[in-house]
């Protein structure tokens, strides 16, 4: 996987390859921030799961009311 920063010039952010070797297994490939000016702050490969963040429905906003942006209140 390779990232590049292309504005002004290209510039290579990461380059690396990842294995993954089974059905449901994931990997994060890259995690990047960028300033308010698009400059590259921060990159890391720390873990973060899709499908957990997916299946929580706190941190994925399925819990927000979309008429009002709301949190909805939990059901016990």
């Amino acid at each position: 996987m390779k990232v590049q920063k292309l504005n002004p010039t290209a510039q290579v952010i990461f380059d690396n390859k990842l294995t993954v070797d089974h059905t449901g297994h994931e990997k994060t490939a890259l995690r990047f921030w960028l300033d308010a000016k698009g400059k590259v702050v921060d990159v890391q490969q720390r873990h973060k799961s899709l499908m957990e963040t997916f299946r929580n429905v706190r941190a994925n906003g399925a819990d927000i009311d979309p008429k009002t942006g709301v949190r909805m209140p939990r059901r016990e």
